[in-house]
């Protein structure tokens, strides 16, 4: 994807959309810790050094998704921004997959989303905000993601996040929505994301 903006966190939705539809366990992860990714290594110079995230696949690290630096596509003589998702499918390529699909029912009750913008220093991926958030302990959380990603100066970017709160079997009160919302912010916060004033 070759865009005049940055596709890096459209390309990741689209990534999450297509492993999805395999139906396959996978999470993403800014870094692999002790192991390595054989796939594309984040010391490779085309890649971004913020912009990359590792993609295991039940269990191995069997993917990348990154933007190419932009040193690379000066190098290159491209204009823009370029981002590139690279997956092996090879262990599971000729393995019939059972279908897992969790078909659920729509729910009667409303769904509350919380859109909020937080302050992250350019050396972390925006990713890193999504990991915090794991640390809140809510069963009506029930979905986070990353909607856009702006730079604000040279060394701070404004993450822009989404989060819904739903229970299937109830309407959510005014005053459980309030304290779900404080927490979620008071977790970023203390993570050091504070919000965009």
């Amino acid at each position: 994807m070759i865009k005049r903006e940055t596709p890096f966190v459209e390309l990741i939705n689209t990534t999450e959309k297509l492993l999805a539809y395999l139906n396959v366990p996978y999470d993403m992860a800014t870094e692999t810790g002790k192991f390595k990714n054989d796939v594309v290594d984040k010391s490779w110079t085309g890649a971004h050094p913020h912009e990359f995230l590792n993609i295991r696949i039940m269990g191995k690290f069997k993917g990348s998704i990154f933007s190419v630096h932009p040193l690379m596509m000066k190098n290159f003589k491209a204009k823009g921004f370029a981002s590139v998702a690279v997956i092996d499918l090879t262990d599971f390529l000729n393995r019939e997959l059972k279908d897992k699909n969790k078909y659920k029912p729509i729910s009667k009750f409303p769904v509350s989303t919380f859109d909020c913008t937080v302050l992250v220093g350019k050396e972390k991926p925006a990713a890193t905000v999504l990991d915090c958030l794991k640390k809140v302990k809510l069963k009506e959380l029930s979905e986070k993601k990353i909607l856009d990603v702006f730079d604000l100066s040279d060394t701070q970017n404004a993450v822009t996040l989404s989060v819904k709160f739903e229970d299937p079997n109830k309407t959510l009160d005014h005053e459980f929505i309030k304290n779900a919302e404080t927490m979620v912010i008071k977790t970023l916060e203390e993570a050091g994301f504070p919000l965009k004033s």
